[in-house]
């Protein structure tokens, strides 16, 4: 749906819409850089590899705009990073089951944002 100028209300702003996806967008290079950090458990190669997702002109493109992309790019970031540390150590069982449930809310959240 295509919405003119003509058609907005009167006090309509973007700023709401693009506020989200510029901050997720902001939020995935500290993500996706602690997943790579538990990948590598290199502080320096993490930074490397994730700086190659902070200076991808696409990636700052989507993050300005009223898209979806940066907002999945970051819930598919935080799935693998909870994922990642649920793998890579011996958690108790509470820590366990927070990890779960928090893997789940993620996925159950990245799921519906696509779907809608």
């Amino acid at each position: 749906m295509y919405i003119k100028n003509k058609e907005l209300p009167a006090g309509f702003s973007f700023k709401g819409y693009r506020f989200f996806p510029a901050l997720d967008g902001w939020l995935t290079a500290i993500v996706f850089f602690f997943a790579l950090y538990c990948i590598t458990d290199s502080r320096i190669l993490a930074f490397l590899l994730s700086s190659l997702y902070i200076f991808d002109n696409a990636v700052i493109v989507h993050s300005r705009g009223v898209m979806l992309d940066s907002i999945l790019l970051f819930l598919i970031a935080s799935i693998t990073l909870v994922f990642l540390l649920i793998v890579k150590k011996d958690w108790q069982q509470k820590t366990f089951v927070l990890l779960s449930v928090l893997f789940g809310v993620l996925l159950a959240l990245l799921a519906t944002t696509k779907l809608t």
